[in-house]
């Protein structure tokens, strides 16, 4: 049941989340590609010299290109991987902690829209960097420049793009896949690992400033801190216990084979 129940809560958030990223960049905001631009070079890290170093060693973006499309899997196998281990309070967390960090991520997008590094530089990728994929910078140039000229108004829910620089919801989404699995201790080495991955391809394959890759840190920390807060302040019964408590104590104990109950 509470597999079920929160593929299916996945299932729609990404589906509605998806279109109103387009209709918060429709809003046609200034482009802020200079100012993060400006903001990752203050940090010591030039998007142009990132991009050349990766395309002389080629061999490296095959890695990065799998790994940036690894933000999908983890939808289906976080709820199957939390449900087997009884974690049924965690996986609540879990999708209502994606809620918040997409909802602030879309609102942010649409006062501080950028289209990528490569436009912010104003390069082509594929005649400076042609070892480089940069097929999603593409689609995502495409898309908002038909967002912002008025000439995308119907979308293809089947061929939309990630089209949200600031912040990075790569980034967030790799926060919270881990936070998600934290409470599975053998999980843990296998989940940074491959979610520290996912991050590092984020600013070649994605064409994302480093700004964009922090901006994402915070919106899911702060996330996990909001929903903790929020769940904290729950009502509680006469015993002090949080409405769901007792609920989702009951269910684990149900689940857990290893528990002894008279």
């Amino acid at each position: 049941v509470f597999w079920f129940g929160v593929t299916a809560q996945i299932m729609l958030l990404t589906a509605i989340a998806g279109p109103l990223s387009y209709v918060a960049n429709a809003t046609s905001w200034p482009l802020q590609d200079q100012s993060l631009l400006w903001i990752d070079r203050a940090l010591g890290a030039d998007p142009q010299r990132i991009a050349a170093f990766f395309n002389d060693h080629s061999w490296i973006v095959r890695y990065l290109k799998v790994a940036y499309s690894f933000i999908k899997w983890p939808l289906l196998g976080i709820p199957i991987i939390l449900t087997m281990g009884s974690r049924f309070f965690r996986l609540q967390q879990f999708v209502l902690t994606l809620s918040v960090a997409l909802a602030v991520t879309i609102v942010l997008s649409a006062f501080v829209p950028a289209i990528g590094t490569y436009y912010g530089l104003g390069l082509s990728p594929g005649e400076q960097f042609p070892r480089i994929d940069s097929t999603n910078y593409a689609a995502q140039l495409r898309d908002i420049y038909a967002l912002r000229d008025g000439s995308l108004r119907q979308l293809d829910v089947l061929r939309l793009a990630g089209i949200v620089s600031f912040p990075s919801f790569h980034t967030a989404s790799a926060v919270l896949y881990v936070w998600a699995l934290w409470p599975i201790r053998a999980l843990r080495p296998v989940s940074i690992a491959l979610n520290g991955w996912m991050v590092a391809a984020t600013p070649l394959i994605g064409a994302h400033y480093i700004i964009d890759l922090i901006g994402g840190g915070g919106v899911a920390v702060g996330s996990i801190i909001l929903v903790k807060h929020v769940l904290s302040s729950a009502p509680a019964d006469s015993q002090g216990r949080a409405e769901w408590e007792p609920a989702m104590q009951n269910a684990e104990r149900v689940s857990d084979p290893t528990r002894v109950t008279s």
